[in-house]
């Protein structure tokens, strides 16, 4: 069971109980922040074994890539260079296809901070 917190303009979310022990994961904290014009996502781990990080989005939306921004209908998706991104359509069970957008991770270190900013 995650354990969960209100901040001024979100949650913060510990989902480190989320994954199970072969995972490795030590700590893993989600927050998510209402700016004016961004919505952050940003995720704060630490590690006891190297292993491959991917964060995933779900969109109903097709993603279109231009340059170092990903567009969803009228919002835009902004990430940090350090991530390798990947698109696929996948079934759904609510509609008949979503587009599932895996962030895959360069860095190796045991211990990290992943930000996705989500344009208004």
């Amino acid at each position: 069971k995650a354990g969960c917190e209100k901040l001024e303009n979100g949650i913060c979310v510990d989902i480190s109980r989320t994954y199970p022990k072969e995972a490795g994961v030590v700590s893993w904290v989600r927050s998510v922040e209402a700016e004016e014009k961004y919505s952050i996502i940003t995720d704060d781990y630490e590690l006891s074994k190297n292993d491959d990080i991917r964060l995933i989005l779900l969109m109903k939306n097709k993603p279109i890539l231009s340059g170092d921004r990903i567009l969803v209908g009228n919002a835009s998706i902004v990430w940090d260079g350090n991530m390798a991104l990947r698109v696929e359509l996948v079934k759904s069970k609510v509609y008949d296809y979503v587009y599932r957008l895996i962030f895959h991770i360069k860095d190796d270190a045991l211990k990290g901070q992943i930000r996705i900013a989500l344009k208004k």
